[in-house]
């Protein structure tokens, strides 16, 4: 068991319980509405005590009725998902009391019939890979999974993240949504992300108007070539009322529909809020956006229809191995592949000396933005001859991807040589070489001549010995994880 399951256990009741509390809530909803007394009732019994000893919370409570819903739709196996889902959300409370937590994290729940509609949009594959970056008690969840989607969760609640590893009986991860493709580390690329953002706070910075938007670039970023985003957004979320994250939206995925959604539709979740379902595709093709508003869910069942009709029936020839490591997009980090060891039958590299030679760029490359505080890093003034990327993706503050670096002087270069097999071979990259480079453009600047060390590497003295001219660098190079060398200690 990890350190975050040893704290579930500790925290939060055990997963026998919360299953407990799931079924019996759950069969209360499929006999007749639920009352307050009767989830006060089932909560007492489940869980030892009342809400005012501290024994559980309404905010649990909720959560819990949200997630034995999800457990009775993935059971049921009608043909009319859409009557399902609005006769058990007639059935269930009134969300009436709300939690600090709830409002700071803006933990509002899909409502059913809405969440039907959004995988209705989706028109998720069998078996494809459907990402829910904050799935919440799981109502996308759930429908995804009865379409037949093979569900990747994250949540950053650990009390929902607990229920819903208990109803849907996967592992769910526990990162902050708004960098979700900065963080996943699983390799598969999911070919549906379904998304219900928050609209209003941020984790790190509380009141923040563009969340949702940061949410999904950051979806979007990890979504496979051919794929399809739906999101629940605020109206906020515009071309015209927010042009810059919509740019940026829009070079990642092409948005295909923007519906306008009436603000009853949340009501019984505890707010009303007037929100828009958008579907984007991850095609190269140029698409022409729908615009439409509906007054109720009813309404909207055509146009979605007609949105889902317009994904094919078959993946992208290509995969999310291939993607990752090849693709080239804007907004999208690439983790590139090691070099290939050669066979033993192959010509060895070299290890005699050879010129760490470079071109300068007269135009400084652009390094693109990968997240609102990174841009792609890669040598912007020159391009160094023979030498490889960076085996794994580099990025640096955009502040600093706003300003050119100086261009290193090719005859204080003139003189350095390194062993040919280092540049041939990969074993250091072009950033790492651009930092021998830089660092000897300043010692010839700051410390012109040659010198000495002493043993105990504290004192340089200089000399103007013949033979000692000849004296190159003297590099450390240390090896981290996966063998990639970093250069440690550089003398001259």
């Amino acid at each position: 068991m990890d350190n975050r399951s040893l704290a579930l256990a500790r925290d939060f009741p055990s997963k026998p319980h919360l299953l407990q509390a799931i079924r019996l809530i759950g069969s209360e909803i499929e006999k007749q509405p639920l009352k307050s007394s009767s989830l006060a009732r089932i909560m007492r019994e489940t869980f030892g005590g009342s809400d005012a000893g501290g024994a559980w919370s309404w905010r649990m409570a909720y959560d819990l009725m949200q997630a034995a819903t999800v457990t009775t739709i993935m059971q049921d196996s009608g043909s009319d998902v859409l009557a399902t889902a609005r006769l058990l959300a007639s059935r269930l409370l009134t969300e009436t009391r709300r939690s600090e937590q709830q409002i700071r994290l803006q933990q509002f729940s899909t409502p059913l019939p809405f969440a039907a509609l959004v995988i209705r949009a989706a028109a998720i594959r069998p078996g494809e890979t459907v990402l829910e970056p904050s799935a919440g008690t799981g109502a996308l969840a759930g429908f995804a999974v009865r379409a037949g989607g093979k569900p990747m969760l994250n949540e950053i609640d650990p009390f929902r993240r607990a229920l819903l590893e208990a109803t849907i009986d996967t592992q769910v991860t526990g990162f902050d949504a708004e960098h979700i493709d900065d963080l996943l580390t699983v390799p598969d690329l999911p070919g549906v992300i379904v998304m219900n953002p928050p609209f209003a706070s941020s984790v790190d910075r509380s009141r923040d108007r563009h969340i949702a938007a940061k949410h999904l670039i950051s979806a979007a970023k990890r979504l496979a070539p051919g794929g399809r985003l739906v999101a629940i957004m605020p109206m906020g979320f515009s071309p015209e009322r927010d042009a810059a994250h919509w740019s940026r939206a829009s070079a990642i995925a092409k948005p295909r529909l923007a519906l306008t959604i009436p603000v009853h539709v949340y009501r019984k979740l505890g707010t009303t809020v007037e929100t828009q379902l958008m579907v984007f595709d991850k095609v190269q093709e140029e698409i022409e956006i729908v615009r439409a508003m509906v007054d109720d869910l009813d309404a909207a069942r055509q146009i979605i229809d007609d949105i889902a009709a317009t994904r094919t029936a078959t993946p992208s020839i290509q995969t999310g191995a291939q993607f990752r490591t090849g693709s080239r997009r804007v907004g999208v980090p690439v983790a590139r592949q090691r070099p290939i060891a050669q066979a033993a039958s192959a010509k060895p590299k070299s290890h005699a000396a050879i010129p760490l030679a470079f071109t300068c760029l007269d135009t400084p490359r652009e390094n693109t933005p990968v997240s609102d505080i990174y841009a792609r890093y890669r040598p912007q003034r020159i391009e160094i001859t023979g030498a490889q990327e960076h085996p794994t993706p580099l990025v640096e503050s955009i502040a600093m991807a706003s300003v050119a670096p100086p261009v290193p002087s090719n005859e204080a270069a003139s003189d350095l040589r390194l062993p040919g097999h280092l540049i041939e071979g990969g074993h250091l990259s072009e950033a790492q070489l651009e930092t021998i480079l830089m660092a000897n453009d300043a010692h010839g600047r700051d410390l012109p001549g040659r010198f000495t060390i002493d043993e105990d590497q504290s004192r340089m003295t200089r000399v103007t010995v013949p033979s000692l001219i000849r004296i190159a660098f003297k590099i450390i190079v240390c090896f981290q994880r996966h063998d990639v060398p970093l250069i440690f200690i550089l003398y001259r």
